[in-house]
């Protein structure tokens, strides 16, 4: 799905990728843990592995089989493909394998709230979205978001530039009152 996505996309979540460092042997996600990051691996060995449910039950038998990922793999492409279903992170998939890691393990983790922010910007770029109320909810929340950022610009404005409005304002209201 990424290998589609437009390189202006891709630059802004290279912008949200943060490094992480794992130890050997440590978890990095548990079966019935919400799923909210995706993981880059740059570096070292990570095992999946059938875990149990929440519920107690054990995870589907597709699950159910070792996976080893390596320095170019990631986890977490179900974040990624149920991005075009919904839009509130409130309720993240849960996990069905134990992602743990076999060597020390560096890597890139995307979050998803970070995941979120990209596709609420850049909605548009994503051709999974074929769902018009969503793409609707989606347009708003961009505007709403550049709405933000304009009213936080202008919200940090030095005090000077402030005065400096307010006067060029007087000033051209005296003037067009004179005329």
């Amino acid at each position: 799905m990424l290998q589609s996505t437009d390189e202006r996309v891709l630059k802004v979540i290279c912008n949200y990728l943060k490094p992480v460092i794992y130890s050997e042997n440590s978890y990095v996600i548990r079966a019935g843990e919400p799923l909210d990051l995706m993981l880059f691996i740059t570096q070292g060995i990570i095992w999946t592995f059938a875990g149990t449910q929440v519920d107690g039950s054990s995870s589907s038998s597709t699950s159910s089989i070792t996976r080893c990922l390596e320095k170019g793999d990631f986890y977490g492409e179900e974040l990624l493909s149920r991005i075009s279903t919904y839009i509130s992170f409130s309720d993240l998939p849960i996990c069905t394998d134990n992602v743990k890691c076999h060597t020390k393990v560096e890597a890139f983790a995307l979050l998803a709230k970070d995941l979120k922010t990209v596709v609420t910007e850049f909605w548009w770029y994503f051709p999974n979205l074929n769902n018009s109320e969503l793409e609707e909810k989606l347009a708003l929340s961009s505007v709403r978001a550049v709405r933000r950022r304009n009213r936080e610009k202008k919200a940090t404005r030095s005090p000077k530039l402030a005065a400096d409005h307010r006067e060029q304002r007087l000033a051209y209201q005296r003037l067009h009152a004179s005329c």
